[in-house]
Order: C-alpha cells, then sequence, then structure tokens
C-alpha cells in the first residue's frame, strides 16, 4: 500500500492506493483495511483510495465484496467505479471517496491494456480563482516627446485660435483630448484582487517599491553597480518581510495563550486546512436506567 498526502493549496489530498494479492486471506484483508479506515476517518484531509482490490463487484458481489462495500460505506465511502475494469468481465480495479469532500469530477475505463483496462480518474483539485476587475490606464512613458511637441504645434489652438473664448476651450479640449488619445491610447485589462498578507505593511510595502525600482535600472543600465544596488534592497525588503512575518505570528500564537481550541484554529488557518470534520458523527442518547 502506498499512502501519500497532496498538497494543492488550499486543497489538501490524503492518496492511498492499495494492491490485494488474490491468495491473500478476505478475512484478514478487510479486518486490516477496516483497522486502516478508523485511522484516517476522522482526516481533515480529502481522502481518496484507489487500487487493485481482487474483488469483484459487479451484478451479484461475493461475500467478500460485500464485507468490503459495508465496511466503506459505514466510513462513509462510496465506489465510483461501474465499468468492468478486467477481461473476465468483473469489477477488480476500485475507486473510494467521500461524498462530502466533491473531490472526484468523474471516473472513465480506457481499453484494454493486456488483461486489464485503465481507470482514469477526475479530480476537482484546483484551487478557486481570485476575483478580477477591469482596469484602464495610459502608458505616459511611450510618449515621443519630438513628435509630441510637433504635433502640439500643429494643433488649431496654436495655428488657428479662436477669438471667441467657448471655441478657444473647446479647441484646447478637443485638441489635447485627440493629441494624448494618439499618443497614449487607453488600455484595458483585467488584474487579479488577491488578498494581502495581514504581515504586509506599508513599511515592507516602500522597501518593495524601492527593489522594484532598483530592478528596473539594473535591468536599463547593465552595470554592475546597479547590480549590486538592487541585490542590497532585495536583501533589505526579505528581511524586513520576515521580521514583519514572524512578528505576526507571534503575537498570533501569545493571544491563543491557555486556549488550546483557539491555538489549533490558529495553526489550521495558517497551514491552510479545513476545520471541519469530513462527516457528522452521530452519538447515541444513552437510555435511562430502569428505576
Amino acid at each position: 500500500m502506498i499512502d501519500c498526502s497532496l498538497s494543492f493549496r488550499p486543497i489538501a489530498i490524503r492518496l492511498l492506493v492499495v494492491y490485494r494479492p488474490p491468495a491473500s486471506s478476505h478475512s484478514v484483508f478487510r479486518d486490516e483495511f477496516s483497522s486502516l479506515l478508523e485511522q484516517i476517518a476522522l482526516t481533515n484531509e480529502k481522502l481518496l483510495i484507489v487500487g487493485d482490490f481482487n474483488l469483484s463487484i459487479r451484478d451479484q458481489p461475493d461475500d467478500a465484496a460485500h464485507g468490503l462495500l459495508d465496511s466503506t460505506e459505514a466510513f462513509g465511502l462510496s465506489q465510483l467505479v461501474t465499468s468492468v475494469t478486467h477481461e473476465g468481465g468483473s469489477i477488480l480495479d476500485l475507486v473510494f471517496t467521500r461524498s462530502s469532500d466533491d473531490l472526484v469530477r468523474g471516473t472513465s475505463v480506457l481499453g484494454f491494456f493486456s488483461d486489464y483496462r485503465p481507470v482514469l480518474v477526475s479530480l476537482s483539485c484546483r484551487s478557486p480563482r481570485f476575483p478580477s476587475m477591469p482596469i484602464s490606464f495610459r502608458r505616459l512613458r511611450d510618449i515621443y516627446p519630438e513628435a509630441f511637441v510637433h504635433d502640439i504645434e500643429r494643433l488649431s489652438l496654436i495655428t488657428d485660435p479662436s477669438d471667441a473664448l467657448d471655441c478657444l476651450v473647446a479647441q484646447y479640449n478637443d485638441g489635447l483630448r485627440s493629441l494624448i488619445n494618439k499618443h497614449t491610447p487607453v488600455v484595458t485589462k483585467n488584474v487579479v484582487l488577491r488578498p494581502s498578507a495581514p504581515w504586509i505593511t506599508e513599511a515592507t510595502r516602500q522597501t518593495k517599491r524601492a527593489k522594484r525600482r532598483a530592478e528596473r535600472t539594473r535591468m536599463k543600465r547593465r552595470l554592475t553597480v546597479h547590480l549590486e544596488l538592487y541585490r542590497d534592497k532585495r536583501r533589505q525588503h526579505n528581511y524586513l518581510l520576515a521580521s514583519e512575518r514572524t512578528s505576526y505570528v507571534s503575537t498570533k500564537v501569545a493571544d491563543c495563550r491557555g486556549d488550546s481550541k483557539k491555538l489549533f484554529s490558529l495553526v489550521n488557518s495558517l497551514m491552510g486546512t479545513q476545520t471541519t470534520l469530513p462527516y457528522q458523527i452521530e452519538i447515541p442518547t444513552p437510555s435511562p436506567l430502569p428505576s
């Protein structure tokens, strides 16, 4: 068996790959597999169990297959493969997951490879997209001064100014508007609205801007001195960012002193893990004692 954890932040997946040899004892495997499910049932990760169980569940499952399905259903797991996976007409390769995890988009069985048919499992593990919004701007730095001045000199405001004040204002507004639209047209694009990390402060923003300025100068000049300046600004920004992050986390941990529940919730939020149980556990109400 292979047991591994996959991280597609903020989604965490617990993947188990199981192989049961055909000659192994059905009862021993069922007991060991049930014990394994007891250990991982309450994991906060999305659960996916795949493998070759060598137990046919098509049409009329035998007692061993019935026992396996009953064990998995007791832990809230659903079996998703419904097509034949073996040339003998059996479904031996199984896929189990929790319905509440909403992890598997679908399963499909491909063509025969030797005496088996591969099972393709499509997962919904893409991280949620951040919202976006359109912004419009002008690239004023792309203006060529010589061409801009030449077009200004050819405006009617310069060559043939009006005597009326209203017309003169219109010449000014229309002429400059057309000139700016010609040299720096409006550019519209979508930007992603990513949430800012709580330890980002105005000081870190300033050091980041200084680092970006040094980077642009270095790319433009290509001199060793500008490379050293850029490295120095990058070092300052990284040091300040690490200090602010450490200070933020230390303060949050100190606020949880004496409250283990709050501390666990903080750790889960920092690690990007879920805090809810995968399914609801029903605790039976004890019957009253006889009088």
